[in-house]
């Protein structure tokens, strides 16, 4: 047979010298059995925060993941955990606990963990009162974007500051003081 499933047929023994048979038959059976599907795994892809992340794999009911370093050969390891920023990558293969057969192939699974960027450079914006609009920048790395908050920790995403009249402007995440001086003040 070539396919999963059970075939019984039924043996007798045969003398070779005066062709006489045994009595009775003895069933025997072939059983193959099926293999698991290969675990199902998407890469796990977070941020560095300091603590320990771990990719996985979905395998079936009544399966066990054995980890090994290679999609074939290598040796048994540890599903990809980490604290680091950077990628581990592990390649499982699910069992089933009765049968002890295997997945035919092993599942790439990985775990990315992003460095931070570091925080955009800011320079506070100051300018003499003059009745215009002006806006405070930030300039982030290449390939990022600045997003605006309304205090250093915690708060609430804002729009970028940017006022016209004198005083501090404090819509993002840092402080932002667009001042006027007295004499300025005055001249009104």
């Amino acid at each position: 047979a070539t396919a999963a499933g059970t075939i019984t047929a039924y043996a007798l023994a045969k003398n070779n010298t005066t062709s006489c048979e045994s009595a009775t038959r003895t069933s025997v059976a072939l059983i193959i059995n099926s293999l698991p599907a290969v675990p199902t795994a998407v890469p796990t892809t977070v941020c560095y925060d300091g603590s320990v992340h771990t990719a996985n794999a979905t395998i079936g009911a009544g399966e066990t993941l054995t980890w090994y370093t290679a999609s074939t050969g290598g040796t048994t390891t540890t599903q990809p955990s980490a604290t680091a920023a950077g990628t581990i990558t592990a390649y499982a293969l699910a069992q089933n606990n009765t049968t002890n057969c295997i997945s035919a192939t092993r599942a790439s699974v990985s775990l990315i963990i992003n460095a931070l960027p570091s925080a955009p450079a800011a320079v506070p914006t100051t300018v003499c009162f003059d009745g215009s609009v002006h806006t405070a920048s930030a300039t982030p790395g290449a390939g990022e974007s600045v997003v605006w908050y309304t205090a250093s920790t915690g708060g609430t995403t804002a729009t970028q500051p940017s006022a016209t009249a004198a005083g501090t402007s404090n819509s993002g995440r840092n402080y932002y003081c667009i001042c006027i001086s007295k004499k300025q003040y005055n001249k009104l």
